[in-house]
């Protein structure tokens, strides 16, 4: 087994610090704190943009100020993902090296979920925005399935014309 991994201490009996991870863990360290703060500092702007503009505007339609509440709720979902499956996970590593307390498990859950971020990071969208959600359900119903699990489903009890009526599958989540 190899732990491909920050050494903060060069290797014994010398006690002397390795400066070149140190640099290398402040580096990573800065990136990731810049990128946080950049996160939130946008967010926040947002979020206060949107609410200065919906409150002035008074000639939005409900169905324009559903689909932005929509949009909203889905980009703060999607910046939450990136925070949860990158930030975290980078952070916990570089902490425990610097009290040289890591685990190979550390490497392994960074690798696990920097690579299934881009799966699950458009599936705010496709689940919260109803137009999107929408076209999902059609096409699931092209393909036979008469029931996906979405918020706000209501399952059809009758099959769709189109449908070979013998093929019923049923899909719940």
């Amino acid at each position: 087994m190899v732990l491909y991994g920050f050494t903060v201490y060069m290797v014994p009996p010398s006690r002397e610090i390795n400066w070149t991870s140190m640099t290398g863990m402040g580096v990573t360290g800065g990136i990731v704190t810049f990128s946080l703060i950049t996160t939130i500092y946008f967010a926040v702007k947002t979020y206060k943009a949107i609410q200065r503009y919906s409150s002035i505007s008074t000639n939005l339609s409900s169905l324009s100020k559903a689909l932005q509440t929509q949009f909203f709720y889905s980009l703060v979902i999607q910046t939450i993902t990136p925070v949860i499956l990158i930030h975290i996970p980078s952070t916990l590593l570089v902490v425990n090296a610097c009290f040289s307390t890591g685990a190979e498990v550390y490497g392994k859950l960074i690798a696990t979920t920097v690579s299934i971020f881009p799966v699950v990071d458009p599936l705010p969208s496709m689940i919260i925005i109803k137009p999107y959600r929408q076209a999902i359900r059609s096409e699931f119903l092209v393909l036979g399935v008469h029931y996906v699990a979405f918020p706000g489903y209501i399952p059809f009890t009758k099959p769709v014309s189109s449908i070979n009526q013998n093929s019923h599958m049923f899909v719940s989540g």
